[in-house]
């Protein structure tokens, strides 16, 4: 998704690499860490936020550098703190309605992430059928 959000925030430029993906991964993480917070020692709390931090901070620091895709890099973080919310969902701590709008919020994120993709890629084949 990060590649999505990459070719939707700079059509004309081409991008490479798995940061995205890395991305994606710390927001799975970041998401977990958030809905097992009140259920996990304190002190491995504070190392898990403190590596989270760090991480978050380094990564989305490196995109201030030249030529790094911030595009993909906040697709990926995003993605996968939506994703996050659907794979975890059965350790939310919340309940009622708060659970319900998290995991209603979470796959409405979902299909609009599909949605976006299967959109980007029908675009992207139009183009270059044109193009040849």
């Amino acid at each position: 998704v990060g590649n999505v959000a990459s070719a939707l925030g700079s059509p004309h430029t081409l991008s490479v690499g798995a940061s995205g993906a890395i991305l994606g991964v710390l927001g799975a993480l970041i998401t977990h860490t958030w809905v097992t917070w009140t259920k996990t020692d304190v002190r491995i709390r504070a190392a898990r936020a403190r590596g989270l931090a760090v991480t978050l901070v380094l990564l989305v620091g490196s995109g201030f550098l030249a030529s790094v895709d911030n595009w993909a890099h906040f697709g990926g973080l995003a993605a996968g703190m939506v994703s996050g919310c659907v794979v975890f969902r059965s350790e939310l701590v919340f309940s009622g309605w708060k659970r319900f709008v998290i995991q209603s919020a979470a796959l409405v994120g979902v299909a609009v992430m599909a949605v976006f993709t299967v959109v980007l890629f029908t675009q992207q084949r139009e183009d270059f059928a044109v193009e040849c």
